[in-house]
């Protein structure tokens, strides 16, 4: 009897590594290199139940129903898009005309002086090493001017490479996500269909489930936007920045990427006051950021997890595991696999009472 029970403990484990090895291979590579047609599946399913809703109250053809939602999806996310592509492109200006000008007045003045100061204290330790921190000093400020110089000319050439590609996969996920929308219930049944008999019920569970939990998902990261940009307000408000409202707002959104965070914002423009000699509203806004990390720390697993259903250790651990494995699509995928994993459980379990005295380990 032990030595059956030992048998199925493994082959359930080597069962359970392939499905893990399996998945991290797709998260990996075929994810990346799918990305456009995922997202644009993942648009169709997002969009689906405002097609159903919309098809309960006209009556009509769930096809041309979903290419229209798309559509209309599409026209305003261009619109909200070319508004704020034009706003940073004259930010954007705005900043690289006066980044020379700022070097001259604010950083090379700065170096010059720390400068001195190193070569005062040369003379005073020992006078022969002055000419050399005098000429280190002059080799790293016209360095730096150098650097401010080109730096124009450099963003532009790297935004200049990056953006066929970034135009393709944005093409093709729009043509995709169309087909998508269009024909989902053929291709999802098609899918189904190839999956062994014991799989698509549970599959079409999963389905079911997906939706409210991306709902929810979407939930929380809302409620957190809204608590970082009031705190993001507050802050600048109490600093005196004018335009407080936008610059919260532009927090909020960047804090939502886990690769760039409330930090790539909020870090620079305090260095930039630092160097500039404005102490107060430098450190001001380190202190913002700190506040914001911290608050962001506590509450995000306890956000998701409550929205998710899952205990906030799990949340945080499952968040933290597939950013440090996968990236962004780990953060993402990770806790919504374990909720789904969680809730296919639970319904397996009403569904049949006498499973769960048989999971027990004697």
């Amino acid at each position: 009897m032990q030595t059956a029970r030992m048998q199925r403990f493994i082959v359930r484990a080597v069962y359970y590594l392939i499905w893990a090895g399996l998945a991290i291979v797709c998260l990996q590579w075929l994810l990346p290199a799918l990305a456009p047609f995922v997202a644009g599946f993942a648009l169709a399913f997002c969009l689906r139940p405002a097609v159903k809703w919309m098809q309960r109250r006209c009556g009509a053809s769930r096809r041309a129903l979903s290419i229209t939602v798309m559509a209309l999806f599409y026209a305003v996310l261009g619109v909200a898009l070319v508004l704020a592509a034009l706003r940073c492109a004259l930010w954007a200006q705005q900043a690289l005309a006066a980044l020379p000008a700022f070097y001259r007045t604010a950083i090379q003045p700065t170096l010059q002086a720390a400068q001195q100061a190193l070569h005062r204290l040369a003379q005073q330790l020992s006078p022969s090493l002055a000419p050399m921190i005098q000429q280190a000093g002059q080799g790293l400020s016209s360095a730096a001017g150098q650097w401010v110089a080109s730096f124009s000319g450099q963003a532009v050439s790297n935004l200049a490479r990056v953006l066929p590609g970034f135009l393709l996969r944005a093409t093709l996920c729009v043509v995709s996500s169309f087909f998508f929308a269009a024909d989902y219930d053929r291709i999802a049944a098609f899918c189904v269909r190839r999956l062994p008999g014991r799989w698509q019920a549970a599959v079409k569970k999963l389905h079911r489930i997906s939706g409210q939990t991306l709902a929810r998902l979407a939930r929380a990261y809302l409620l957190l936007m809204a608590i970082t940009f009031a705190e993001v307000w507050a802050g600048l408000w109490l600093l005196r920045v004018p335009g407080a409202a936008g610059w919260a707002a532009l927090t909020a959104l960047v804090d939502l990427l886990p690769i760039l965070g409330s930090g790539s914002v909020l870090v620079p423009w305090a260095v930039i006051q630092l160097l500039a000699g404005r102490w107060t509203m430098g450190l001001g806004l380190l202190l913002l950021f700190g506040v914001l990390s911290t608050v962001r720390q506590i509450l995000e697993p306890r956000l998701v997890g409550i929205q998710l259903g899952l205990h906030p250790l799990a949340a945080l651990i499952s968040m933290f595991a597939g950013l440090e494995l996968f990236g962004f699509w780990g953060l993402v995928l990770c806790p919504l696999a374990l909720t789904a994993a969680v809730q296919l459980s639970r319904a397996e379990t009403l569904a049949d009472p006498q499973k769960e005295k048989t999971r027990r380990i004697p």
